[in-house]
């Protein structure tokens, strides 16, 4: 690889086991989200001149790297402020990996990369839009630039080897895992960022504003995180098969036992490690309610996760604390309910029925939560512990119906409406006063919930 001005050139893409491919190939199969790489593999040919080219063949890749090399030297051409100076700095890491990415993922992540370099060329276009939005399009951009630096090419990480622990196979195949779902979040937030920000003025400023970018942001250091997390763990199987010891070995991550990074007992909640949750709560060296720098505790990363086995072990620790809320001010009944997990909601309820009246920041109950994101199943698990069908929000008094009819859900809403939410109630202050779930669904245009209100 070369770290010189010029991108280094890519390799086979032949790999003993192609992530990047994968990762492409299930955004390809998604129902949604294909179409959008469709549009964005388009838009590269578009910009190549070349419509008929297959990106993914050898002519394809040498294109893609000459169209990188292209939007390099652009941007390079327009560097007087601060912040052309920053992408000029992000183009030049990506630059000096790329040849290791290439050479594991070959066309499957010359195409994101192509689009995230067209990305920061039309920045002086991203600066005409919705200042707020474009800002944090912008760090979505950045930050998939550090996820490429970071995470070209996992190497042998994850390859099983004949000497593997069962143990350490599945924190291996774990992290396969997780690094696939990074690169789908890669290549997806590339394909959004490229198609917002080369399409005409009309259809970015729709785009910019609807669009989730926070969301997105949230996501990719999600995924950044875990596989931080993932490989953290490894290490600690490595250790633990190097020294011949049954336990774990815990080193200088005793010290994170409050508001901190995650400590062991974190990591092996959210990871779905049952045997390690049960040793952590059987020795009792980390405290049951110790937070993340993100105020989660190991409850929440195992409600997050849907892990009820590991959420009932947490449950057997003693002074466990089931309300205690994170920056969002959400319990993990709320994170339960968020990621839908119907039966982590069970374990949880079964312990503490409280949670069913903790709201968030937002003044949100996990019913309204889960009524908002159309997850019926959680909604089903509420009711069974005494959930109020009629619970409002708290200033403008919006019920779940009013929720599921605003986005569409049309299972959530016809399983409301046939247990106890009252079609008919009204808004009770804000910009939509007085407007029943009905009125609400025909304002967004949601005629699939119509017949059921």
């Amino acid at each position: 690889m070369t770290t010189s001005a010029t991108i280094g050139s890519a390799g086979s893409g032949k790999h003993t086991s192609n992530l990047w491919k994968q990762a492409y190939q299930g955004l390809s199969e998604h129902p949604e989200r294909g179409p959008r790489l469709e549009r964005l593999k388009a838009l590269l040919k578009r910009d190549l001149g070349k419509p008929h080219i297959k990106l993914r063949s050898d002519d394809g890749v040498r294109e893609l790297l000459s169209l990188m090399e292209g939007k390099k030297r652009q941007v390079e051409s327009r560097k007087s402020t601060a912040k052309i100076q920053a992408v000029c700095s992000h183009i030049n890491n990506i630059k000096d990996v790329f040849g290791a990415a290439a050479d594991a993922g070959g066309p499957y992540v010359a195409i994101p990369v192509a689009a995230l370099f067209s990305v920061f060329a039309v920045r002086v276009k991203m600066n005409e839009i919705y200042v707020n939005e474009k800002a944090t399009m912008f760090k979505v951009a950045t930050t998939v630039s550090d996820c490429v630096v970071l995470f070209p090419d996992p190497g042998g990480m994850t390859e099983i080897e004949p000497g593997d622990s069962f143990e350490m196979r599945g924190a291996k195949d774990k992290l396969q895992t997780a690094f696939v779902s990074m690169y789908q979040a890669i290549i997806f937030a590339t394909a959004q960022l490229a198609l917002s920000s080369n399409s005409d003025y009309q259809w970015i400023k729709g785009v910019v504003k609807h669009y989730d970018w926070e969301g997105q942001l949230e996501h990719l250091l999600e995924e950044k995180q875990r596989i931080f997390e993932f490989k953290l763990f490894k290490k600690e199987l490595d250790e633990k098969n190097k020294s011949g010891t049954a336990v774990p070995q815990e080193s200088d991550s005793k010290s994170l036992m409050g508001p901190a990074l995650r400590n062991p007992l974190h990591i092996a909640a959210a990871l779905g490690n049952s045997s390690q949750v049960l040793y952590h709560v059987q020795k009792q060296e980390y405290p049951i309610n110790a937070l993340t720098m993100k105020r989660w505790t190991a409850a929440h990363l195992a409600a997050r996760e849907g892990h009820t086995k590991i959420l009932t072990t947490l449950m057997t620790a003693p002074g466990i604390d089931l309300l205690i809320k994170n920056r969002e001010e959400r319990t993990p009944l709320h994170i339960a309910a968020l990621y839908n997990h119907p039966a982590a909601a069970r374990v949880l309820l079964e312990t503490n029925p409280l949670l069913l009246k903790a709201r968030d920041q937002w003044k949100r109950t996990a019913f309204l939560i889960a009524a908002e994101k159309g997850h019926h199943g959680v909604l089903k698990v509420l009711r069974q512990y005494g959930q109020d069908m009629n619970e409002t929000t708290v200033t403008q008094g919006w019920t779940a119906l009013h929720l599921a009819a605003e986005n569409g859900h049309v299972e959530a809403l016809k399983w409301l409406t046939e247990h106890g939410t009252k079609k008919w109630t009204t808004v009770r202050d804000g910009p939509r006063q007085g407007l029943t779930a009905k009125q609400i669904a025909e304002q967004k245009g949601r005629t699939s919930v119509l017949e059921y209100l």
